[in-house]
């Protein structure tokens, strides 16, 4: 069996048959579809039995309701697949999403591709997002370290626009997070990059995310303060798993920085709703909404500590006005913000970079 398509379903009749149809549709036919009814009341578990009486690729398992992680999970668990990808309920994928992938394989140990936000009935919304063209490899660690570090966060991280090798997933024991009920596919995303040394990204569009009111997605957006804590949350799980691990030095060195872009996301997610927000504004939200703000404190040091590495990478001002606002986060000390201020000023004045 070469590819597992792995599909969470609850509660998506209405959408269901389109996902299975443009999985079934594939122009490669050795895969196996996983359909992971997670305790649907409306039908949906009926349809996946319906489809899985007509066609021996596909398995269908029932289960409580535990969340889209718990349903990956039991998919990962099943999953007897060289490769394996993931599809939502409610999303739909290009019939030759498989062939172009392991066309694209060739020796790296993960596929990106790009995707398109639709409504109703593919009503294209906005332009195609995109990863990147071409591929990576990482030489040594450093290298892997500030890809993860820079780069990661600029695109999405949904498991649903990549190709995972099933062997690194058990060889690491990777799994979805059941505990971290939003963004779930950052942890396991981060972490499976942190196990391989190659990627190949496909300049094509390969995957359409339906856009639909009251999915997750299209509800979170009235919860973007109680993201702070949830990111946090990540960051500790990533956290946790990194440390776990023997060697990777320049990973754990770094991870501070990594923690770092997980807040900014954060507040980019809050400002779209507030607007701009203050350094000021930013600490009382992070004390208001951060429970674990120990942890948060604690890599907060790692990043006033990486003061050298901030230069590098940001230049004298920009490094500077980092450890700037974090040490404010870090210890609210408003003299030595101000004082800070009157710094990159004079910096500016002189020319620095």
């Amino acid at each position: 069996m070469k590819i597992s398509v792995i599909v969470p379903v609850y509660n998506t009749a209405q959408f269901l048959p389109r996902c299975i149809e443009s999985i079934l549709s594939q122009s490669f036919t050795d895969f196996e579809l996983l359909l992971i009814d997670d305790g649907s009341t409306d039908g949906s578990g009926k349809i996946c039995d319906a489809y899985a009486e007509k066609d021996n690729r596909i398995r269908v398992f029932h289960k409580e309701n535990g969340g889209v992680s718990s349903a990956r999970n039991l998919g990962l668990d099943n999953a007897r697949g060289e490769w394996v990808t993931f599809v939502d309920s409610d999303d739909y994928v290009s019939p030759v999403i498989l062939e172009k992938c392991l066309e694209s394989v060739n020796g790296y140990d993960m596929v990106v591709f790009n995707y398109q936000n639709v409504e109703g009935d593919r009503e294209a919304l906005g332009e195609p997002i995109g990863f990147c063209a071409g591929s990576i490899r990482w030489n040594n660690e450093e290298e892997k370290a500030r890809y993860l570090d820079e780069t990661f966060f600029h695109y999405s991280w949904s498991a649903c626009i990549r190709l995972f090798r099933s062997d690194i997933i058990e060889q690491n024991n990777l799994r979805f997070t059941d505990h971290l009920n939003y963004a779930e596919d950052m942890f396991f995303c981060y972490v499976y990059e942190l196990h391989c040394n190659s990627l190949m990204c496909i300049d094509d569009v390969l995957y359409y995310y339906t856009q639909r009111s009251g999915s997750i997605m299209g509800t979170q957006g009235r919860e973007n303060l109680k993201n702070l804590n949830r990111l946090n949350e990540h960051s500790k799980a990533i956290n946790k798993h990194l440390f776990s691990q023997d060697g990777f030095s320049a990973l754990k060195k770094h991870f501070p920085l990594v923690h770092r872009k997980i807040i900014d996301y954060a507040f980019d997610l809050i400002q779209i709703d507030t607007g701009p927000m203050g350094v000021f504004r930013k600490r009382e939200a992070i004390l208001a909404n951060v429970l674990d703000i120990d942890y948060f404190n604690n890599e907060a040091r790692g990043i006033i500590n990486s003061k050298k590495e901030l230069k590098n990478r940001f230049g004298l001002v920009d490094g500077f006005r980092i450890y700037r606002d974090w040490r404010y986060y870090l210890n609210g000390n408003k003299f030595h913000y101000q004082l800070s201020r009157v710094i990159i000023r004079l910096c500016k004045l002189l020319g620095a970079e």
